[in-house]
């Protein structure tokens, strides 16, 4: 399956930081060790397991802002070089760097030495139009995408974890598993896969939106131990589904607490 641009998945991740607010207390709540994740992760792969679709590939992000001041490009080399060393996993990598006035970023890309891919992202911007002042900040994203369902789903999760441990951060995760049926599944079809998504999770729906062959459903469950705040709302898992002509497959994306990648 072709991997989604790291371009993209930065942005949505910015969105949320900014909607959110860097202050990482206030990103996201419950799952505050990689243990508790992992549990969350596990439920979210025995679901995707329920829907009886194949499973093509999953999602591990997780991220953090470091800092709310500008860092210049010396200063994301020497994180990235950080997160690098406390991986301990990459048997190989490269890197890519952007450098300007007013923004940098540095993306390390490798795979692990089980065929995981792994990048590790640490941007930094100032913006002097937002609200007629300025807003600077620096934040880290490690990224793993794995093939099908990893079997090495904890140890993948941990080496995440402690890509963070030396910044003295919590970081917030998702996660995201990609399935697939064959041929196209007709929107009532689509409405009872979503419902039975639900009532196995013992969730209740927030929000949906129905548009050009897109069912999108945001909820919430106590069964996971993360949420985000919306509105007035909790949610933690957000469900997907759409058909694709040019692969002739309705893809159906299963998101934990929301979906960080284009559908």
């Amino acid at each position: 399956m072709k991997r989604f641009g790291l371009s993209i998945f930065v942005a949505i991740i910015v969105s949320i930081l900014f909607v959110h607010g860097i202050n990482n207390r206030i990103v996201q709540s419950g799952a505050r060790d990689w243990g508790a994740f992992c549990e969350d992760v596990e439920l979210l792969t025995d679901t995707a397991k329920y829907t009886q679709a194949d499973i093509i590939g999953c999602n591990i992000n997780l991220w953090a802002g470091l800092s709310d001041q500008y860092s210049d490009i010396k200063d994301l080399k020497r994180i990235t070089r950080q997160v690098i060393g406390s991986l301990d996993c990459l048997a190989g990598y490269r890197t890519r760097v952007v450098n300007r006035d007013d923004f940098c970023r540095v993306v390390v890309e490798g795979y692990t030495n089980k065929g995981i891919k792994v990048d590790v992202i640490c941007q930094s911007f100032k913006d002097s139009v937002r609200e007629r002042r300025q807003v600077e900040g620096t934040y880290l994203v490690v990224d793993f995408y794995g093939d099908g369902l990893c079997d090495d789903l904890r140890e993948m999760i941990q080496w995440g974890y402690s890509g963070f441990s030396s910044f003295d951060v919590i970081p917030r995760a998702s996660a995201c598993i990609t399935c697939a049926f064959d041929g196209i599944i007709s929107p009532r079809d689509g409405e009872d896969i979503v419902d039975g998504i639900l009532a196995k999770l013992g969730a209740k729906k927030v929000e949906s939106v129905k548009e050009d062959g897109l069912l999108s459903l945001s909820g919430y469950t106590p069964s996971f131990n993360t949420y985000l705040p919306a509105g007035g709302n909790r949610i933690n898992i957000n469900i997907a589904l759409r058909y694709n002509q040019w692969r002739g497959k309705t893809f159906l994306w299963l998101g934990l607490p929301v979906i960080c990648i284009p559908y």
